[in-house]
């Protein structure tokens, strides 16, 4: 009796374990691979949809130590079939303003599917703030080169007004 409730216990376990990870061990799914030159804010079981409904989880991420690069394992759904297009990628999309990103699958036209195992072409968006911070980067270029121009100016308009310079505009 104690080697069965034993047995079961760490069973139950291991099942719970799985479950609180997000990952089912009961359904069948197909895996693909991407592959990105970064991902951050992607981890493990962040949501992959197609059109904005979940159809997967990303699965294991691995640096290929050759080309220096992620390579994303998706596991989708077992009824989900990508079209073999080039217009067909997974895009790295942020989720929110923190950094969270999502893997949203965008499909071509096309009458061939890939295969379970196959890569997908990639395309890796720049958030908001990546993107407010690449426009104001040359505003910034511009700011520090007026700032000892600026300097000067003001300086000039503090003498002007001085009431101790006799060629100031200071009236008494």
């Amino acid at each position: 009796k104690v080697g069965i409730f034993s047995t079961a216990s760490v069973i139950i376990f291991v099942l719970g374990f799985y479950f609180l990870k997000g990952t089912n061990l009961f359904v069948r799914k197909n895996v693909y691979y991407a592959v990105y030159d970064r991902v951050d804010g992607l981890y493990k079981s962040n949501p992959v949809e197609v059109n904005g409904f979940p159809v997967g989880k990303v699965g294991s991420m691995e640096r290929d130590p050759i080309t220096g690069k992620i390579v994303v394992e998706l596991d989708l759904d077992k009824n989900v079939q990508i079209p073999a297009s080039d217009s067909t990628y997974a895009s790295l999309i942020s989720t929110d303003f923190l950094g969270s990103k999502k893997v949203s699958l965008i499909f071509g036209h096309s009458s061939t599917f890939y295969e379970d195992g196959d890569t997908v072409n990639t395309f890796f968006k720049k958030d908001l703030t990546e993107q407010i911070g690449a426009q104001i980067d040359p505003i910034m270029g511009d700011v520090r080169h007026m700032l000892p121009q600026l300097d000067s100016t003001i300086t000039g308009i503090k003498l002007l007004f001085d009431e101790r310079n006799p060629k100031g505009i200071y009236v008494t």
